[in-house]
């Protein structure tokens, strides 16, 4: 039997189950989830708690307390539901998923976290508990009732996919950014003061003096953005930008900025040779990485990967080139750079808590050593070793078994 998209966190296939007719009967006994069951059936992708219990840009008090109700629901629901099936027979293998974890996590960071900006006592008051540790909790006395009714001898996994924490990254401003250093390059602004000079001059110092220099100016670039009241970076530029531009705002996810170059032969208006996108990236990379946060002084971005050092490319994709890592200690609303200027804007997307890395993996089994830590494994190579440990083959996939797991 399988059932696909049952309270799940995304959504691309819909409601559907093997044999056909168990998704009816499912609904039937248990209905649908109270936040991750929007729009069951249709095939459509997106994440249903991003709308869910929200009216407008953010969240009301009520709608919060919805939405954490829901939730919690939902656990108690996915419970009953997988007790029913584990107990339907005698399974080689039995999984499911509880979605409410990602969830609450996205949607109520901002609940859990005091330090976050959108903190409000008033709510968590409301909501009755820390949201995320309410939610938690309930998850964990769901696992440890399907583990009383799962048999002695079992192998049993859980796994935590990854880390969450606050969502603090600047791709709210990475349009902007990008249209700035290529006007920039293009055609630099006229020198009117010795700071302009300044500045200027700043594109070409080494790292490490440029981070020097910037840290002396945070200050004074504070100042500046109080008194200027900066208005907000617009986030999309338009087409018609777009198509002038030598790269581009690429909608990646929430996580990591995603970076496209307008690439001749690949987009309809091409302005970037094939033979000079690696000087470009590098370049790019650079200016990416002297962006400073005002508010912090720290660096805007940690990282500037190339998606073609870990993705085969086709013509067709619409992937990003670059993937771009922000430094996440805090929000990130006013940044500084000798090619961008200031740009600022608040981030005012509904999702307070986001993916950080590194999951969790946790087996129990009559092979598995007891109190141990196994080496780390690579989430491609789960699935291969729970084939090999029931003898099901598994061709023509990415990861390999791993003999600790395997168990052969």
């Amino acid at each position: 039997m399988q059932i696909v998209e049952w309270g799940c966190h995304d959504r691309h296939f819909g409601l559907h189950s093997w044999p056909p007719g168990a998704a009816g009967e499912i609904e039937s006994a248990f209905g649908l989830h109270p936040v991750l069951g929007v729009d069951a059936y249709r095939v459509r992708e997106f994440a249903p708690d991003d709308y869910a219990h929200r009216d407008g840009p953010l969240r009301r008090l009520d709608e919060d307390v919805a939405l954490f109700q829901g939730l919690r629901r939902g656990v108690e629901l996915k419970r009953d539901l997988s007790l029913a099936l584990l107990e339907q027979e005698n399974w080689d293998l039995f999984l499911t998923v509880f979605g409410e974890s990602h969830a609450i996590g996205h949607q109520q960071w901002h609940l859990h976290d005091e330090t976050h900006p959108r903190f409000d006592a008033e709510t968590v008051a409301a909501v009755g508990a820390d949201p995320l540790r309410a939610v938690y909790g309930a998850l964990d006395q769901a696992l440890g009732e399907l583990l009383a009714h799962s048999p002695a001898e079992a192998t049993v996994l859980v796994h935590l996919s990854h880390d969450m924490g606050p969502h603090h990254d600047g791709t709210h401003l990475l349009d902007e950014v990008l249209s700035r250093i290529d006007c920039f390059d293009h055609e630099p602004p006229p020198l009117r003061s010795p700071m302009d000079r300044l500045k200027r001059a700043s594109v070409a110092l080494p790292p490490r003096l440029l981070r020097q220099a910037t840290a002396f100016a945070v200050p004074a670039l504070r100042r500046r953005a109080a008194v200027r009241h900066l208005p907000p970076a617009a986030e999309y530029a338009t087409a018609e930008a777009r198509a002038r531009q030598r790269f581009f705002l690429e909608p990646n996810n929430y996580v990591h900025g995603g970076v496209r170059f307008n690439l001749i032969g690949r987009e309809p208006r091409g302005t970037v040779r094939p033979d000079d996108l690696d000087a470009v990236a590098a370049r790019l990379t650079k200016d990416l990485l002297s962006l400073v946060n005002v508010a912090t002084g720290d660096p805007v971005v940690s990282a500037v990967t190339r998606a073609d050092a870990h993705y085969q490319r086709s013509p067709e994709d619409r992937m990003p080139d670059l993937f771009i890592d922000w430094v996440r200690r805090g929000p990130i609303e006013t940044v500084w750079s000798p090619k961008t200027g200031l740009v600022h804007g608040p981030y005012l997307n509904w999702r307070s808590g986001d993916h950080r890395p590194d999951g969790l993996l946790l087996v129990h089994g009559p092979d598995i050593p007891a109190r141990r830590e196994m080496p780390p494994i690579e989430l491609e190579d789960i699935a291969p070793s729970l084939a090999r440990r029931l003898g099901a083959p598994l061709p023509d996939i990415d990861g390999q078994p791993v003999a600790w797991l395997s168990g052969r």
